[in-house]
């Protein structure tokens, strides 16, 4: 039976058409008379019969394995709208549910939420809240070096972070949220809620305040405090606040004249009826600061004295009345707080007893000083005389070096005795807080040196900044103040300040400023070839642009001015501007926002080759636009049924959400990020996208439109399973030939 296999396994590779019956009988006859030949054949017959069968198998699996990526990919396309919304209606259960959440214990949720997620700072001041959502920028610019970690919280080295400025603010912004928790009665769901009050509590007290940053929320809530203690110092006659003030306390140290600094006794019977300390809530009433309020953290904090301690600088009125001046709180091995009246610097002669009695009885290191195991540390080191000079180093008001330029300081610390102002070169932030200054009491104290900003003052007079190169008014009335600039100067910022009246000449001034409310009471001369012009209120008359590099027009009204712009600007900033008419050139313009705009009655050119062009909730748009090479474009929430837009393919970003009236053809190919949330595509034909974009933007569109997009280089797994499936059977059916040339090979050559 084996011979007869071999005979017609011979046939076939040999004997190919029959014709050579002499070669037949010839290997025939070499196979019979020829034993090891013949199991050699046979021995080959059997192996290559084995490799076949395992070939066959292999296609199989991998038959198997295509049909069931095949399966998996129709099951997933099927699935698709139900598993959209499988996923929408979890995500909607998780809000309800968070919403549930917050609605009954609504102070915790969000207060650990706020403190943990929208900071997530250093833990070492565990107490700020809220700032990573008000103010992010603040902190990434602060004068100390920070990082950021792979989920994008910020933090610092905890040395340099306490003892900083902005680590001070933190605190107190803290208490003000914990405040707006304890004492609210509306219902706080999102950090956004906390913003809205704040901004409410500006308005109520007459606070011109725009923009919140930490120093003006800081000033919000100091003049929240005040007022709250003013109200409950009037409920109380004199008689109980002489008796309050004499109640669970102990003298500490006596520094003569009445002056005596006290401790808060921890006994149970000085508390009252809400389990607040009686003392404690008449030192925060007459001090204008948050402790002894309805803030749920000191009323913890004082039951806790082991690690909380509490002392008052007090001075007795001629009534027998103790009356505070600062405020000193002990946190286990740090002085976390020394305020004086409205959580300010303590004031005058209060500073050096003070000082004598933290670096006696509470063994603080003060800033300079080696800080050792056994020394305290002090947080608020500023209000008592150590601030910061210009260049962010700590300097001793009472021991200042010659030429010294100092950061920002209040205004009442340069009257204080022992303070030698001669060695003051400048002040580059001088804090008036709202008191009254004439240039006769600004040449009493700056004859030596140089003020480069007043904030928070009332000029009253006639002042001469002609000399200033660099001059800064924020937050200060001018109405009674009759001010001279210098025409040429590199640098004017009148920020948030009001009154601004008269004849000014800027045509020189290289860098201007002028975020005001108002300036119909006043004449201005802008320079046509500034670097830099911000406004933010209405303007009258022709104003010449056309070299200024970088514009700011936020929330102008323009719709009594004539502008002339610079069709070469480095950036063009028109956001919420009001007013726009007549035919203006940006063509060449790198930069431009004109978001919020109403377009209707002006026509305007863009540069089709910008790195920037935001036109997000801009009305009126019509013509034909070409941004076929704008880097980044923004368009989110326009109607575009009145416009013809042609996109850059390639571009870095495109903003498409919301947008009504896209119609044609769309060629997103290039594009590397691309957002289409809520984007109406009804009229749209075809959008091209590649293959990560497509899984990008899927799920945010209906399921109607997403058979007009279309990838443009699609990298499925199913595209490259059949390709190697392809390149294997070619390798396969190479390796199935070679071994019958190797036995055709041996015929002839025994041939």
């Amino acid at each position: 039976m084996a011979l007869k296999k071999i005979k017609e396994l011979i046939r076939e590779m040999v004997f190919e058409n029959q014709s050579n019956a002499h070669q037949y009988a010839e290997v025939m006859a070499n196979l019979v008379f020829d034993r090891n030949k013949f199991d050699e054949y046979e021995t080959k017959i059997d192996e290559a019969k084995q490799n076949t069968a395992e070939y066959d198998i292999k296609i199989k699996e991998i038959n198997a394995e295509l049909d069931k990526a095949k399966s998996d990919r129709n099951n997933i396309v099927s699935r698709k709208k139900e598993l959209t919304v499988e996923k929408f209606k979890s995500a909607m259960a998780d809000i309800n549910q968070n919403i549930k959440a917050l609605e009954t214990e609504q102070r915790t949720t969000i207060d650990e939420k706020i403190k943990k997620g929208f900071v997530n700072l250093d833990p070492v001041i565990k107490k700020y809240a809220c700032l990573r959502y008000l103010s992010n920028e603040y902190v990434k610019n602060a004068d100390f070096k920070t990082e950021t970690d792979e989920d994008g919280f910020i933090y610092a080295d905890d040395y340099e972070f306490k003892s900083s400025e902005i680590a001070r603010n933190f605190r107190e912004i803290s208490d003000y949220v914990d405040y707006i928790f304890g004492n609210r009665n509306s219902k706080i769901t999102e950090p956004k809620s906390i913003v809205e009050i704040i901004k409410r509590d500006a308005s109520e007290l007459n606070l011109p305040i725009e923009n919140l940053t930490p120093s003006t929320i800081i000033e919000i809530y100091n003049s929240l405090l005040a007022r709250i203690a003013e109200e409950n110092r009037n409920k109380q006659s004199e008689k109980e606040q002489i008796e309050l003030s004499q109640i669970g306390i102990e003298p500490i140290q006596d520094f003569g004249d009445g002056l005596v600094m006290y401790r808060l006794l921890p006994d149970t019977e000085y508390y009252d009826e809400h389990h607040k300390h009686r003392n404690l809530v008449y030192e925060g009433n007459q001090m204008g600061i948050c402790i002894g309020q309805e803030q749920q953290s000191y009323s913890q904090n004082i039951f806790d004295l082991k690690k909380n301690q509490y002392y008052s600088l007090r001075k007795k009125q001629p009534n027998g009345q103790l009356m505070p001046h600062c405020t000193i709180e002990v946190n286990s091995n740090t002085v976390s707080q020394v305020k004086g009246k409205s959580n300010g610097p303590v004031t005058g002669n209060y500073i050096q007893p003070v000082r004598d009695f933290l670096k006696q009885h509470l063994n603080v290191a003060f800033p300079g000083e080696e800080n050792t195991k056994n020394k305290r540390e002090l947080y608020d080191y500023s209000n008592i005389g150590f601030i910061e000079d210009f260049y962010y180093e700590t300097v001793d008001l009472f021991n200042l070096p010659p030429n010294t330029e100092l950061g920002k300081i209040s205004y009442d610390l340069l009257s204080v005795k022992g303070i030698d102002l001669k060695n003051i070169k400048s002040i580059k932030t001088l804090e008036c807080k709202g008191g009254t200054i004439t240039q006769k009491e600004l040449d009493k104290i700056s004859n030596n040196f140089v003020i480069k900003t007043f904030r928070n003052a009332k000029l009253s007079g006639t002042f001469d900044f002609s000399n200033k190169e660099e001059l800064v008014l924020n937050y200060c009335d001018l109405s009674n103040a009759e001010i001279k600039f210098n025409p040429n100067a590199k640098y004017i910022d009148i920020d948030q300040s009001q009154g601004l009246h008269g004849k000014y000449d800027f045509s020189g001034v290289t860098t201007l400023c002028l975020r005001t409310k108002n300036l119909s009471n006043a004449e201005i001369k802008f320079n046509p070839n500034a670097k830099y012009i911000g406004l933010n209120c209405p303007l009258q008359g022709i104003h010449d642009f056309s070299g200024v590099k970088e514009l700011y027009c936020n929330c102008a009204d323009l719709s009594n001015a004539e502008i002339k712009f610079n069709p070469n600007a480095t950036f063009i900033n028109l956001h919420k501007t009001s007013g726009l008419h007549g035919t203006h050139d940006f063509s060449s313009v790198k930069e431009i926002n004109l978001s919020y705009c109403y377009l209707s009655n002006a026509e305007i050119k863009l540069n089709p080759n910008a790195d920037y062009i935001n036109l997000g909730n801009t009305k009126g748009l019509r013509g034909t636009y070409d941004f076929s090479g704008v880097k980044k474009l923004i368009l989110n929430d326009c109607y575009l049924s009145n416009a013809e837009i042609k996109f850059n393919p390639n571009a870095k970003y495109i903003d498409l959400s919301y947008v009504k009236g896209l119609h044609g053809i769309l060629d997103f190919n290039g594009v590397k990020e691309l957002i289409l949330n809520d984007c109406d595509l009804s009229k749209v034909t075809k959008i091209i996208v590649n293959q990560e974009l497509f899984d990008n933007i899927i799920d945010f569109i209906n399921e109607s439109d997403r058979h007009k997009i279309v990838v443009a280089k699609p990298k499925s797994k199913v595209d490259l399973l059949n390709k190697g499936i392809t390149n294997l059977k070619n390798k396969m059916s190479v390796g199935t030939q070679q071994p019958k040339e190797k036995m055709s090979g041996s015929g002839r050559n025994n041939d």
